[in-house]
């Protein structure tokens, strides 16, 4: 009997569908509030994915909001309100669900086993590229990027 219930439960389980992983969204600290900055995880076909390249977000954005805008307090690697400075600190933008408003920590590059350490390394790396190249290098993050959803 308990073979059968045990198989049983283990075909039901192939109808009930994947959960996916919860967004996840980019705050930074502003004056009053925190401000949005694009999800972090979401597909580049998202319209508030930072990986979509002219999405108000995106990676060529100059948006005031945008992570990459290399004009706010958000960006560089000396503010320390910036994703992109390599010291974590209080000010560190945040990462919360957009779901559940969960809080899952602060954007810094110094815990590896984080579920979204990847994205955040593929940023730097982007970031850096585009400090020294500039932006018109995009084309090559691409494929990186389609491979880092599994659109590949």
């Amino acid at each position: 009997m308990r073979y059968f219930l045990l198989l049983c439960l283990t075909s039901l389980s192939f109808l009930v569908p994947q959960v996916k992983a919860e967004p996840l969204g980019i705050f930074g600290q502003g004056t009053t509030r925190l401000v949005f900055l694009g999800c972090l995880n979401c597909a580049p076909d998202q319209p508030l994915s930072v990986w979509q390249a002219y999405s108000k977000f995106g990676y060529m954005s100059y948006d005031p909001a945008s992570v990459w805008n290399p004009n706010n307090r958000f960006t560089g690697n000396k503010s320390s309100f910036s994703l992109f400075n390599p010291t974590c600190s209080d000010n560190s933008p945040e990462i919360y669900g957009l779901q559940t408003t969960n809080y899952y920590g602060r954007a810094c590059l110094d815990d590896p086993s984080s579920p979204y350490y990847k994205y955040l390394l593929l940023m730097h790396e982007m970031y850096k590229t585009f400090s020294e190249q500039g932006r018109d290098t995009y084309p090559q993050y691409q494929e990186r990027i389609k491979q880092l959803f599994g659109l590949d």
